[in-house]
């Protein structure tokens, strides 16, 4: 992984906020996009939930987010997650009875990734839940 990147969806200006320098101060994590725009998040805070980079690009270049919506090369949809320990995504939607696919655990990882498009986020484009199978 280059370097730990975040994203914040904002709710009341509709957009994403992309961080890439940060702090640990105080058991708390400050996220700087500009000297004027932080965020802070220590555990009572009621910031929106964080988007980590999972590390990887998908096939035409594009960083993928935790929250990303993405075609696998079987044309099904998925979400990224964070789940024990790693990014992946689901085999089926449902998830009580399907497996997580991890990218760091999968033997065919370099297939996988080379397939994987991102076509949106579960903030931006929410319409594209109902196409995840």
């Amino acid at each position: 992984m280059d370097r730990f990147k975040f994203r914040v969806w904002d709710e009341e200006a509709e957009c994403l906020h992309y961080y890439s320098e940060f702090e640990v101060f105080d058991n708390a994590l400050i996220l700087y996009m500009t000297e004027s725009k932080t965020m802070h998040y220590d555990g009572e805070s009621q910031n929106p939930p964080l988007e980590q980079y999972t590390g990887f690009k998908d096939k035409t270049g594009k960083r993928i987010y935790e929250g990303d919506i993405v075609k696998m090369p079987s044309r099904r949809v998925k979400t990224i997650e964070w789940f024990q320990g790693g990014f992946g995504f689901w085999i089926t939607s449902e998830k009580e009875f399907g497996d997580f696919v991890g990218f760091s655990g999968h033997r065919d990882l370099d297939f996988v990734m080379d397939g994987i498009e991102v076509i949106g986020n579960i903030n931006e484009n929410p319409e594209l839940l109902e196409m995840l199978g």
